[in-house]
C-alpha cells in the first residue's frame, strides 16, 4: 500500500513540475524575442527546397515591406504557421498577423526579422 501511494504522490509532483516549466517557457519565450511586428502579410512561402526547413514571409509595415523568415526546422509548425498566415492574406481584407521575434546583428541575415512566433486569426504557432 506504501508503495502505491508513493506513486499516486510522485505522480501529483510530475503534474506540477511539468505545468510550472510549460509556463517558465512561455514566459522565457516573450523574455528572450521581444521584439514583435505587425503588419498586413503579402506573400508566405516555403523554402525552394520543397522540404519546408523555413518560410519567408512579406508584410506591409507602416506603408514598407518587411521580410521575416524563420530559421527552425519543425515541419509540423511552419506548415501551420504557413496555413493561418494564408488563411489572413485569403481573406483579402485589411488584416494583420504578429510575429515575435528579433533581428539579428550578424551574417547573412542582418537586416531580416527572424520570427519565433506567429499570430493570426485567433491562432499562433510558437517555434
Amino acid at each position: 500500500m506504501k508503495n502505491k501511494s508513493i506513486f499516486i504522490l510522485l505522480g501529483i509532483l510530475m503534474v506540477f513540475v511539468i505545468g510550472g516549466c510549460t509556463e517558465m517557457q512561455e514566459e522565457n519565450t516573450e523574455e528572450k524575442y521581444p521584439s514583435v511586428i505587425i503588419g498586413k502579410p503579402i506573400s508566405v512561402a516555403p523554402d525552394s527546397g520543397g522540404s519546408f526547413d523555413y518560410i519567408a514571409v512579406v508584410l506591409e509595415v507602416d506603408g514598407k515591406n518587411v521580410l521575416a523568415i524563420t530559421d527552425v526546422e519543425q515541419d509540423k509548425e511552419l506548415t501551420a504557421a504557413i496555413a493561418i498566415i494564408q488563411s489572413e492574406i485569403a481573406k483579402g481584407d485589411e488584416g494583420q498577423i504578429e510575429l515575435r521575434g528579433h533581428y539579428p546583428d550578424y551574417g547573412n541575415d542582418k537586416g531580416r526579422f527572424i520570427i519565433q512566433s506567429v499570430k493570426a486569426n485567433g491562432l499562433e504557432v510558437k517555434f
